[in-house]
């Protein structure tokens, strides 16, 4: 038990007095506000003579705090409420065991509060002014966290250090002017985590150093919140969503928003939100939606959602990055706008079930998107757009894209494989207009008989009499493995020899463009 200063002024004796029984003491009028810090220690450890069944606490308003306020490694009893405090050092709790801590409009020149444990809340709200760094690293609260409606100015570049803290209720940082880092790393919230109106502006690092922090519900950095550095959940476990509308975050090394890897329960929201970097969710797997409806970035801005899970994304941006990374991820909606559709994306990997525009982008839109891959051609993303048009009936559009597929797949052939792609298509169109085998087959047919009556071959044998016919003739050389019984007994004359020769070539190359576009037709049912 610490004992109490033999020379207690008279403010020190209304608090020593007022401690037993919990009674609140307010010394804003009072012309002598001055009490000692290790008044205020003692009397915390025990210094007091408690009557049987009293409920002691520390209910101070209004006193000036000379001196630190050191309580490192002790167990405080009673709850402890200051309400218009100033002290005139800090306060170190650090180690310490409390019951609940209230700081309420105080003014203190740091916070240290390391590995602190609290049966209840703690609390530091209501124009409260730090002019230091608070050290909350370690700490286990047993109630919410509130850094509310508070003023920090730490000198340092981390404000708030939270690393390895765990808070059982929830973290409140509202409408607060931090000028610091709000660290998290490794962190548990079992509640909420809000940063709604606060403005955090540090120097040259993240605004929220976040990775692996844990979440039990939802986090919320809107309604009015700023931040001049990027926010930083990297492998964050998140249970509930992220709400982020209408917020401005300027991220200092390109990045504004990092969420790779995170785990997130519900929606990602930043709906009218400003960002003027980069934002990334690369590896993530969102439960719910992800939504950068009439978000706004910079020219220079990359949107990162390679290898992620979300069931809905929306991309019709107000002011479009300038590329957008799909690659590997797995939607089952993506909601976009074609008039803000970035200069670049990358779609290798992409699956979707569908995908819903404003009614505007046809067709032909879809494939110039195609076209704006950067990652250059590759058959997946035509392969995948022309089975939605399927599953959505549109089988038209989906055979639309599959020979544009082809198209565009001949750019990268050699000029051996260009002239197979182009035989291919103007013959079969590579298998999805087989028709246009028979449209050949007939005007070769037909050209082949008018040149074969017209100048006729002559017999192999003259000696064996035989009936010629020059359509079946015509059509015994086309088709190579028929045997029509015409082709061995005729031999052409003059220039048509050429032409025969060339109806043979051209009928093995009819049938293996035919024959290859028949396997693909039954493949793709």
């Amino acid at each position: 038990m610490d004992r109490l200063p033999a020379d207690l002024n008279s403010a020190e004796e209304k608090v020593v007095a007022a401690f037993p029984v919990g009674k609140p003491v307010d010394l804003t009028r009072s012309p002598d506000r001055r009490v000692r810090a290790e008044v205020i220690a003692a009397v915390l450890f025990g210094a007091c003579d408690l009557p049987r069944g009293a409920r002691p606490a520390l209910r101070l308003t209004g006193a000036r705090v000379a001196e630190e306020l050191m309580l490192e490694a002790g167990t405080i009893a009673a709850p402890v409420s200051m309400t218009g405090c100033d002290f005139e050092s800090g306060v170190n709790m650090a180690d310490a065991t409390a019951v609940t801590i209230r700081l309420h409009d105080c003014r203190l020149a740091f916070l240290h509060a390391s590995d602190l444990r609290t049966q209840g809340e703690f609390e530091l709200t209501d124009g409260s002014v730090v002019m230091g760094a608070i050290d909350l690293r370690g700490a286990r609260i047993g109630g919410d966290l509130r850094l509310s409606k508070v003023h920090l100015h730490p000198g340092e570049k981390t404000a708030v250090h939270l690393s390895r803290a765990r808070i059982e209720g929830g973290l409140f940082v509202r409408d607060s002017l931090i000028c610091g880092q709000l660290r998290l790393i490794s962190a548990h919230v079992g509640g909420l985590f809000t940063a709604q109106g606060s403005d955090i502006r540090p120097e040259e690092v993240s605004a929220i150093q976040a990775e692996r922090l844990k979440v039990g519900e939802s986090v919320f950095i809107d309604r009015g919140f700023r931040a001049a550095g990027r926010v930083y959940l990297r492998a964050a476990e998140i249970a509930g969503g992220i709400g982020a509308q209408h917020s401005r975050i300027a991220g200092t090394t390109g990045t504004c928003v990092n969420l790779t890897r995170a785990v997130i329960g519900r929606n990602v929201h930043f709906p009218g939100a400003g960002l003027n970097g980069d934002f990334n969710l690369r590896g993530s797997h969102v439960g719910g939606n992800i939504d950068l409806d009439k978000t706004a970035f910079a020219a220079d801005a990359r949107v990162d959602v390679s290898f992620a899970e979300a069931r809905t994304v929306r991309f019709a941006f107000a002011e479009p990055p300038d590329s957008l990374n799909l690659e590997g991820a797995t939607f089952g909606v993506i909601e976009d706008h074609r008039d803000t559709w970035p200069r670049h994306v990358r779609l290798e990997g992409c699956v979707y079930g569908a995908i819903k525009d404003d009614g505007k982008a046809g067709v032909p839109d879809r494939l110039k998107w195609l076209d704006r891959d950067e990652g250059g051609f590759s058959p997946q993303p035509y392969e995948q757009l022309s089975a939605m048009y399927r599953a959505r009936g549109d089988e038209a559009a989906a055979r639309r894209v599959a020979l544009e597929r082809h198209r565009r797949r001949r750019r990268t052939l050699t000029v051996g494989g260009k002239a197979v792609s182009w035989f291919s298509e103007v013959n079969v169109g590579f298998g999805y207009r087989t028709w246009l085998a028979g449209i050949w087959l007939a005007a070769l047919l037909a050209t082949g008989a008018v040149i074969f009556s017209v100048w006729p071959p002559t017999a192999v044998d003259p000696k064996t009499l035989r009936h010629f016919e020059p359509v079946i003739y015509t059509l015994d050389l086309l088709l190579p493995i028929a045997d029509l019984k015409q082709e061995p007994f005729w031999q052409p004359v003059g220039g048509t020899r050429w032409f025969a020769w060339a109806l043979v070539l051209f009928g093995w190359g009819l049938g293996t463009a035919l024959i290859a576009g028949l396997m693909r037709l039954f493949n793709r049912n």
